[in-house]
């Protein structure tokens, strides 16, 4: 497959990503902040009159009830990086084309995704879960799928005569040249691209310029290729509310957004998170921070979406939020889960996801967890430990023997006779040095089943002394 490229233009990426946190129920308005006219507005406000460049007051003549924000570059900036992580699982090659564009080297992922047209429909619903307005054009050149895009005239062709058609179409003042040199071109009888390409390049130059022709040919031909995105080392966001929320229940929506950017990143960087940090910024008081665990990672939005949700329901806020951050911590790789040879999953993370919820209900302070330890002997060979030192144990513990355990073990060993039972395994010795607390330790374990009527199939756990005498040490499930 020859060079093909995808350019997603997103025509509202300031105005979506100022009201991020809103339901989009109202005429929306995003104002310049030196001359006051609307720079972008949303459809229910194009509906009732409004359009770019109109000036503040006429726009508040026509609206009863419309929210109001102010364009800030930051934010839009940082909206057009989250969606670049959405990119990322389409493409290898990902480049910003600020403010509010992004390219995407296609020709070589087409047969990972059986052509053009399944490509096309994966990637565009990824990107509507994004909750952004786009218009998707592809084409031979990065500079002609952009000016396909920007003039929101969609094309999903690999024909290069099929992009020259739809650019043909195109008037002067639709391409990337200057208004000045586009009102030249009118008077000379040139008003489309077709009559332009057509044109010899030499004579062009001559009475336009050497910018005129390098346009046309980055147009017609590929150029060095743009600087690729690079996802950043750590995750952090911010929404700023539009209404303050005054019970932590009200944080739902805006956290599901920051959780979905969250999916993203991790998707993007093949990671899981173990902690998250939510700061809840008020107005007059010190932040409430949140912090949710997650027992050995998470990167799906809705796994953390479960666990915040039962947090937030014993959140009481000390004042009304703002506004929210979020923070991922203690990244790891994600790891597929195990499968049989009939391809169903184990259920190897529910304890995990138990445990998980279980802080998120309770707090790290109320859940403890069993940590192995490398004293051999029974009674010591595992201790408790609270849920906020579990992070530090997660890679099990290198034993050199591997005994096994009962279910239950005696506080004191009880005195038994061999001849009531069955042998079931060879010993197990355990032996320590006078080192360990000055007490020399040796004894043969063995796994036995009681002979006695009454306690039929019972697995017992005995152990032999050097003096010959025998112990009932546990009790197998």
């Amino acid at each position: 497959m020859s060079s093909l490229w995808l350019f997603i233009y997103f025509p509202r990426l300031a105005l979506e990503s100022y009201f991020l946190s809103s339901d989009g129920s109202k005429p929306q308005l995003l104002l310049n902040p030196g001359s006051r006219e609307v720079v972008q507005c949303n459809c229910l406000a194009e509906r009732l009159g409004i359009k770019t460049g109109m000036s503040a007051s006429t726009a508040y003549f026509l609206l009863e009830d419309a929210e109001i924000g102010i364009y800030d570059t930051h934010i839009e900036y940082e909206n057009l990086q989250r969606l670049a992580l959405t990119g990322y699982r389409y493409s290898a090659h990902v480049s910003l084309i600020a403010p509010d564009g992004l390219l995407l080297e296609v020709g070589t992922m087409l047969k990972l995704f059986n052509g053009l047209e399944n490509y096309w429909q994966q990637l565009q619903q990824s990107f509507q879960r994004a909750g952004f307005t786009a218009v998707y054009a592809v084409a031979h050149t990065a500079r002609a799928a952009e000016t396909l895009a920007r003039n929101q005239i969609p094309c999903c062709s690999t024909s290069a005569d099929e992009v020259t058609n739809k650019l043909d179409a195109l008037t002067v003042f639709q391409l990337d040249i200057e208004t000045r040199l586009a009102q030249r071109l009118t008077s000379m009888g040139i008003h489309h691209y077709q009559q332009l390409r057509r044109l010899p390049r030499s004579e062009l130059g001559y009475r336009f310029g050497k910018t005129l022709v390098h346009y046309l040919n980055t147009l017609e031909k590929d150029q060095t290729l743009q600087q690729s995105f690079v996802i950043p080392p750590h995750f952090r966001h911010q929404i700023d509310l539009l209404h303050e929320a005054e019970s932590a229940s009200h944080l739902r929506f805006p956290l599901k957004r920051l959780l979905q950017y969250l999916e993203q990143y991790l998707s993007a960087r093949q990671l899981t998170a173990e902690q998250l940090f939510i700061k809840l910024i008020h107005r007059q008081r010190s932040p409430t921070i949140l912090r949710i665990q997650a027992i050995n990672g998470a990167w799906k939005y809705r796994d953390w979406q479960n666990l915040i949700s039962i947090q937030l329901e014993r959140t009481r806020l000390s004042e009304p939020v703002i506004a929210l951050q979020l923070r991922a911590h203690h990244f790891r790789p994600q790891k597929q889960s195990a499968r049989d040879l009939l391809k169903q999953h184990f259920p190897e993370q529910d304890k995990d996801q138990l445990l998980s919820i279980l802080i998120s209900r309770l707090g790290h302070e109320q859940v403890n967890t069993i940590r192995l330890t490398p004293d051999p002997r029974p009674q010591y060979a595992s201790q408790l430990v609270s849920a906020d030192m579990s992070a530090q144990f997660k890679k099990p513990e290198k034993h050199p023997q591997k005994l096994h355990y009962p279910v239950l073990l005696l506080a004191q060993p009880k005195p038994v006779n061999p001849q009531n039972y069955r042998l079931l395994s060879k010993p197990e010795r355990i032996v320590t040095g006078r080192w360990l607390n000055g007490c020399h330790y040796r004894k043969d374990f063995f796994r036995a089943e009681i002979m006695a009527a009454d306690h039929a199939h019972q697995i017992h756990w005995l152990s032999r002394r050097d003096d010959g005498n025998w112990f009932l040490e546990g009790v197998f499930a």
